[in-house]
């Protein structure tokens, strides 16, 4: 196995082995995956934000965020993307939190 130290050293010095993709193949299909998931995310949210009661705020939304769901799937699809609103909207915080 190639430690990921070893492969960077190798496609900085062109060295290419069999069967192994080289590091720029890697990062393509790293950043197409990233953007298709950035583009689930910003969908969801705005199915979530679709959901929200008019009366209600983003934080009202966050402290309830499966109202208007009609099932079990919707409620946890709700959860999930009430957790990447709070990591999303508050990153430096979450790190903090994480470090503490």
């Amino acid at each position: 196995m190639t430690l990921p130290i070893e492969r960077m050293v190798d496609e900085a010095c062109g060295v290419t082995k069999p069967g192994v993709p080289s590091l720029d193949y890697v990062t393509e299909a790293q950043d197409r995956q990233s953007k298709a998931l950035l583009q689930l995310a910003d969908v969801a949210e705005q199915w979530w934000q679709d959901k929200m009661p008019v009366a209600d705020n983003e934080q009202r939304h966050l402290a309830d965020p499966t109202v208007n769901c009609a099932n079990g799937a919707e409620a946890k699809l709700s959860r999930a993307v009430a957790s990447w609103v709070v990591v999303t909207r508050n990153p430096l915080k979450e790190q903090c939190d994480d470090n503490t």
